[in-house]
């Protein structure tokens, strides 16, 4: 959450000649609700089931980037289904970083609101992107590739996981 997948994953695509998808935008043009009001309505289990049902639609593309939410391959068979299905890359920053970001968003993420349906202050903010990122970097570390970027601009991030690619996976074969 909030290590720039979207920008990056945008900017990959482009350089790759690929399709970009934006897994919660998915979930959202599907249920016809914004993420919030499902977490409201639906709870994190109902948005999880939609949000595993929209990961297979989306992974069932070739020449497609993927931008999956920051719980979306915390669970094993997400996770196994990327792996399956084509190249999953940890985009690793550190807590600070993640928390300056979350502070300056202006997109509503359910996990980082309080009881009281407000956005969380900075320590506890810290405290639950601490505690969220230590449950689900088990997972996040058998990614294909992990690439950190801290301290880096989208562009500078893109060209890092462009250029691990291409070291990991010998040169891109790029379509016309």
């Amino acid at each position: 959450m909030a290590c720039g997948k979207s920008t990056i994953g945008k900017r990959v695509a482009r350089a790759l000649k690929y399709s970009f998808l934006d897994l919660d935008q998915l979930i959202e043009e599907r249920s016809g609700q914004a993420i919030a009001t499902i977490f409201s309505e639906q709870g994190e289990t109902g948005f999880r089931a939609l949000e595993r049902q929209c990961l297979r639609e989306a992974s069932a593309h070739d020449r497609v980037v993927i931008s999956v939410g920051g719980g979306a391959l915390a669970s094993e068979s997400n996770l196994h289904h990327a792996l399956d299905r084509g190249v999953v890359i940890y985009i690793r920053l550190p807590v600070s970083e993640l928390v300056e970001r979350l502070v300056d968003s202006k997109t509503v993420r359910p996990l980082m609101l309080g009881e009281n349906g407000r956005p969380l202050p900075r320590p506890a903010l810290h405290e639950r992107v601490a505690s969220m990122l230590e449950a689900r970097e088990r997972y996040y570390l058998r990614s294909d590739l992990i690439v950190n970027t801290a301290g880096l601009t989208p562009a500078e991030s893109a060209e890092k996981v462009l250029e691990s690619l291409k070291r990991q996976f010998g040169p891109l074969v790029i379509p016309d």
